[in-house]
């Protein structure tokens, strides 16, 4: 009898150990703050579940990305927020291959767009990537979301600052990624201003967004502290109506000797405008494309801002997180707001290397990217996140990259 016990004991200890050894072998996130990316960890992907059996949110281990269906509201066909949708793909399938990137085009309209939120969710988006062009449409959208049990992505475009509790409060909202939209409109104005250029007209997006918002004011108090005079600022959503709107006002104001273009059509509705006036007028830009960073670089426009698209790219990261069940968190426990990134500053001399780094290949790599991914490096934390944001030009971006 006595033997028998000593049986019972010895198999009870030993299965006490092997559970012991079975939870060691969890991997747990850590690691330190660096003003580079996170260092690159060996290990591959190994396999996911299939999209219709996922469970967004459950924990994946180290090296295993969920497969998931991956919802993008595009705000309008141009060529940067194509360039947006195309680079947060690209990082979606980078994640798994086997995940499903579903589309959809908003045409620069709350009410398409509205409708478009609801096909993305009822098509079976587990996580759908959003602007917040459209305040208006925020508190809609996250009901949307909660309806569908749907993660909510922020990206590039951020609520307005009384808004952002509609998302802070949704469980399933995994954080914003963007840059600092005022800076993008100061640091160009304050170069004009420097360049010389005492009097400019803004074209921009209709005011209402913190996009727009944000460059118009920024551009305007940049210029104005320099020295130089706001003579008239117009507002269009669509690129269609912006030569005809330049051209009224090119009119009315002959003294004007500069144009800011808040998004790359609108610089170019206002160079077409210029040349049918007869006018040699310079040239400042956000939202640089192809053509436009080319006219930097032979410099028919002065300067301009460029790189936003890694905005997208460093949201997904945060959406993947999330679904594999590994929530990137701020330092209060909350989903990182992450909205101080400020644009590459384009001019004369950088134009080239951002032609050929960011605009014509997309700058962010694969390797570089599943850096962010806990499911390929465990240490990865929200300090990874910031010093991203914090360090972001061309310089640092080109050395962190070397390193992958």
């Amino acid at each position: 009898m006595k033997k028998k016990q000593i049986r019972i004991v010895a198999v009870v200890i030993l299965c006490m150990m092997m559970v012991v050894s079975l939870a060691a072998c969890g991997g747990g996130s850590g690691g330190s703050s660096t003003a580079a990316p996170p260092a690159a960890p060996a290990g591959d992907s190994g396999a996911a579940a299939p999209a219709d059996d996922a469970d967004a949110g459950a924990a994946a281990p180290a090296g295993d990305s969920g497969t998931y269906k991956i919802g993008y509201l595009n705000f309008g066909p141009d060529w940067i927020l194509n360039r947006f949708m195309e680079e947060a793909k690209e990082a979606a399938l980078w994640a798994n291959p086997s995940n499903d990137f579903i589309e959809a085009d908003g045409g620069y309209m709350a009410d398409t767009m509205t409708g478009e939120v609801q096909k993305l969710l009822a098509g079976g988006a587990q996580g759908l990537c959003y602007d917040a062009h459209f305040d208006n449409m925020l508190p809609g959208t996250v009901e949307a979301c909660k309806s569908a049990d749907a993660a909510l992505l922020i990206a590039h475009v951020p609520p307005f600052p009384e808004s952002m509790h509609y998302v802070l409060e949704y469980d399933k909202f995994v954080g914003y990624f963007g840059s600092d939209l005022y800076q993008a409109g100061f640091q160009l104005g304050e170069r004009a201003a420097a360049d010389g250029f005492k009097k400019a007209i803004i074209a921009s997006g209709a005011k209402g967004t913190l996009d727009m918002n944000g460059k118009i004011d920024g551009f305007n108090d940049g210029f104005i502290a320099g020295g130089g005079e706001i003579l008239d600022t117009i507002t269009t959503t669509l690129p269609t109506e912006v030569e005809g709107k330049v051209a009224d006002s090119l009119a009315a104001h002959p003294d004007c000797d500069v144009i800011y273009g808040s998004t790359g059509a609108h610089t170019l509705g206002s160079i077409s405008a210029a040349e049918k006036a007869g006018m040699t007028l310079s040239f400042y830009s956000s939202d640089l494309d192809p053509d436009l960073t080319q006219m930097v670089a032979d410099g028919k426009i002065k300067a301009g801002d460029a790189g936003a698209s890694v905005e997208w790219v460093m949201g997904m990261a945060l959406l993947i997180n999330f679904l594999d069940g590994h929530p990137i968190k701020d330092d209060a426990g909350q989903a990182p707001v992450i909205d101080w990134m400020k644009p590459l500053l384009v001019d004369q001399t950088n134009a080239k290397v951002v032609l050929d780094n960011w605009i014509s290949n997309h700058p962010i790599s694969e390797t570089m990217f599943k850096n962010y991914l806990y499911a390929y490096n465990p240490d990865v934390t929200y300090a990874d996140f910031t010093d991203f944001a914090d360090n972001y030009a061309v310089d640092w971006f080109q050395d962190a990259k070397s390193k992958f």
